[in-house]
């Protein structure tokens, strides 16, 4: 190929422009024929204006005449942008198609005539629209069977049944579980809604549902304990849990264990070492925790534990103080800067041992750094003080050793959210009902809330899988559903 900004010969640069305005040429014509052939395939025909392409001249400048500029087209003018986010798509609401018809044949506006409909043209518009939750009797018969020697009578089976004579069903016994442990409806409302809807039914009876739905599933629920224990970085937190039921100890402990794809719930009488010991009994790895002091004590007990602490809680301290604001300013805004960090790794955490390695290097290269800085920044406040700055910083370097532990392992998050996250469930069920009357109510509480809690951090529609499980546990006694 001809370089042109090096020919000076105007003979040669005419010769250069003929020879690439003949390859320009069959280029057009080969253009055409695919048109054509496009056009053909398609089972449409191809228009001459679609054909006639532009005849460049190669390195002429096209000049338009006032003519051409006065036939040209005006621009369309641009659209205004939408206002709102428009309609959202809903792929998981199945679609019901009703047409509308007038009641008779109507009358043209323009003739006066009668007007008839036009096969197959609709204008269609969507509407989302609810259908109520409804309840009725399902009566089902099954047939005897008998034989001609008059030696033995069968009878077809029935469907799963929670508890034997039992009269309601496992779905039902699911969707009133998902309403208390899921979205946090007290049973004495669900009777009152029931009510409306022609149900009568007692809170008693609502109970008893959930009380046999978790007997069915406990074996699920120990799995799932034994499958968080098994993990090598376990995220721990708890909560305070009202035991209405209890004139010794009204306020028992929820603690929730949680890794990336399980959740898991225990109702302990108190929240002492020993309780959080007889909880983490066989686990073996690092612990993420707040600052709640029987941890450390649990794992040096043990000796097969690490702690690693939380920097969301530290951050906390942080913002909570109001003296000096330069010094807290600072800090916080370091702190931000690990968490900048972290969000260059996209996807879950942990993630794959690609995003794991990614992120190792990320943290040696800069969030180390960052941390030397934080601790400098510590050291230079001129010592630790009374206040609430003082004793940020106090608590900033009392768990210094965890606070640091992330830098080694990439499966080590920043922080306890996650644990935190799992509890907020529970804690928005107990203001709705405040706790419960019995340590089996105790029980079932945890058992129905790990299921539904890990259903739903494995991506998992938890009404279906509570029904699923429980269908399994039914047929297969001891059958364990995980929901991964």
């Amino acid at each position: 190929m001809v370089n042109v900004e090096k020919v000076q010969d105007p003979e040669q640069l005419r010769s250069v422009c003929r020879a690439y305005e003949a390859s320009h040429r069959i280029l057009i014509r080969k253009i055409e024929e695919l048109a054509r052939e496009l056009a053909r395939l398609k089972g449409t025909e191809a228009t001459q204006a679609a054909l006639d392409l532009p005849d460049l001249q190669i390195g002429v400048p096209q000049q338009e005449t006032q003519q051409q500029a006065a036939e040209k087209p005006e621009r369309p003018k641009p659209r205004k942008p939408q206002r709102g986010h428009g309609p959202t798509p809903q792929p998981q609401l199945s679609i019901e198609i009703t047409d509308h018809f007038f009641d008779g044949p109507p009358q043209c506006p323009a003739c006066s005539g009668e007007m008839k409909p036009w096969v197959g043209q609709f204008e269609e518009s969507e509407e989302v629209t609810v259908v109520e939750t409804t309840f009725k009797v399902a009566c089902h018969r099954r047939q005897k069977y008998r034989c001609g020697c008059h030696g033995a009578v069968l009878t077809a089976p029935g469907p799963d049944k929670l508890m034997p004579g039992g009269r309601y069903s496992v779905p039902f016994a699911a969707h009133t579980a998902i309403e208390k442990f899921c979205d946090h409806l007290p049973l004495e409302r669900q009777t009152r809604r029931m009510a409306r809807y022609g149900l009568s039914v007692s809170s008693q009876t609502l109970w008893d549902q959930h009380e046999a739905l978790a007997r069915h599933l406990e074996p699920t629920w120990q799995a799932l304990w034994s499958q968080a224990l098994a993990e090598d970085v376990l995220h721990v937190d708890e909560t305070g849990w009202r035991m209405m039921g209890s004139k010794t100890k009204p306020k028992w402990t929820l603690f929730g264990l949680t890794a990336p794809q399980v959740a898991v719930y225990h109702l302990m009488s108190s929240k002492s070492a020993v309780a959080a010991r007889e909880i983490l009994s066989g686990f073996s790895g690092t612990l993420v925790v707040d600052g709640y002091k029987v941890y450390p004590i649990v794992a040096e007990l043990e000796k097969n534990i690490r702690i690693a602490h939380c920097w969301a809680h530290a951050d906390r301290k942080f913002k909570e103080a109001k003296d000096p604001p330069k010094g807290i300013s600072a800090m916080r805004r370091l702190i931000a800067k690990l968490y900048e960090i972290e969000r260059e790794v996209e996807g879950p955490f942990p993630g794959d041992s690609d995003a794991q390695k990614q992120r190792h290097k990320l943290r040696q290269e800069q969030s180390a750094p960052v941390i030397k800085e934080i601790r400098e920044t510590a050291f230079d406040q001129g010592g630790l003080r009374r206040g609430a700055f003082g004793k940020a910083l106090h608590y900033l370097m009392s768990h210094w050793d965890g606070l640091t532990m992330f830098l080694e392992d990439p499966r080590i998050a920043l922080d306890n959210n996650a644990a935190e996250r799992v509890l907020r469930g529970p804690v928005v069920g107990r203001k709705n009902f405040y706790g419960n009357r019995s340590k089996r109510g105790a029980k079932t509480a945890a058992i129905l809330y790990s299921l539904i809690e890990s259903a739903k951090l494995c991506g998992r529609e938890p009404a279906g899988y509570l029904r699923e499980a429980a269908v399994a546990a039914i047929r297969c006694p001891g059958a364990v559903t995980l929901p991964i």
